[in-house]
């Protein structure tokens, strides 16, 4: 991986909310159910949104790494949601990586 260049990646990309991502989508099939899902104001969910950062991060990441030898995987996001946001809105998310410290290298084994 090329450490300097990982340590320089900054993005700011625009994202579409759709309508299935919100929170009442998201909380209508997890075992609260329907009701409670429908209580609550209908906006990104949290869940989402962190999604979709951590999409951009490994996306920007790959393209600074050795993909035979490695793999991106999340370890860590910061994420200030500051309001509610419905569907159909137009999202500027903008952001950095930072590279963890290094960690041992963790052979896995081959797969047929």
């Amino acid at each position: 991986m090329n450490q300097q260049a990982v340590s320089e990646i900054c993005f700011e990309k625009t994202y579409w909310v759709p309508a299935e991502q919100t929170a009442r989508s998201l909380f209508a099939r997890l075992p609260h159910g329907r009701d409670y899902a429908e209580s609550l104001v209908e906006c990104l969910a949290t869940g989402y949104l962190a999604a979709v950062v951590e999409s951009i991060c490994i996306r920007e990441m790959q393209r600074h790494i050795d993909a035979v030898a490695e793999v991106v995987v999340g370890r860590s996001i910061l994420v200030d949601h500051r309001g509610p946001i419905p569907p159909g809105s137009l999202l500027r998310l903008r952001g950095w990586l930072e590279p963890a410290t290094a960690a041992p290298a963790v052979e896995l084994p081959a797969t047929r």
